[in-house]
């Protein structure tokens, strides 16, 4: 039996060469979407490339603070950490290692 990955994996390995490829160029650019998973600390919002399997989850692998107003967004909530099961889709622009949002979709 040969494995095979999962939706959510390919989904998260896309993000995390998304985000490793915007890292190695410095990041800037225009606006673009960009996707990943939230999470809420309570005094900063990530764009994480994948989740940590601890509970609550931490970012796994790279991550970008998230400055403007999200949207509606789904969150899960436990011991004061809030974060997006599935992955979201950003709109905004990357630079200084903060993804700059100009709108917010899912």
């Amino acid at each position: 039996m040969s494995w095979r990955p999962s939706a959510s994996t390919t989904a998260a390995s896309s993000a995390s060469l998304w985000l490793s490829a915007l890292a190695l160029a410095g990041c800037g650019g225009g606006p673009g979407d960009h996707t990943g998973y939230l999470v809420d600390t309570g005094r900063e919002v990530r764009l994480c490339d994948a989740l940590a399997e601890s509970y609550p989850p931490q970012c796994g692998g790279e991550s970008f603070r998230v400055e403007g107003e999200l949207g509606a967004v789904d969150w899960s909530e436990a011991q004061g950490v809030r974060w997006t099961d599935r992955p979201v889709l950003l709109r905004g622009e990357i630079e200084d290692g903060a993804l700059r949002l100009s709108e917010t979709s899912r």
